[in-house]
């Protein structure tokens, strides 16, 4: 399988990953562990773009923007 995510993409979440995660949340790839698990610091959509939740995903949770 090859690995399309690499460190510092940007992403979006496919579904609703945790109750401050939810489908359509913006976020960036920090940690690449293997092909298919990732962790992703996720933002807040508001204008200070705060960090919402950090977590480990896998590539089904989340698309490249």
């Amino acid at each position: 399988m090859r690995n399309y995510f690499k460190e510092y993409d940007c992403v979006i979440a496919k579904r609703d990953i945790s109750s401050r995660v939810l489908k359509g949340a913006r976020g960036c790839i920090m940690i690449v562990y293997d092909e298919m698990n990732f962790e992703v610091e996720f933002f807040v959509d508001n204008p200070l773009g705060n960090v919402a939740d950090v977590l480990t995903v896998t590539m089904d949770d989340i698309e490249l923007i």
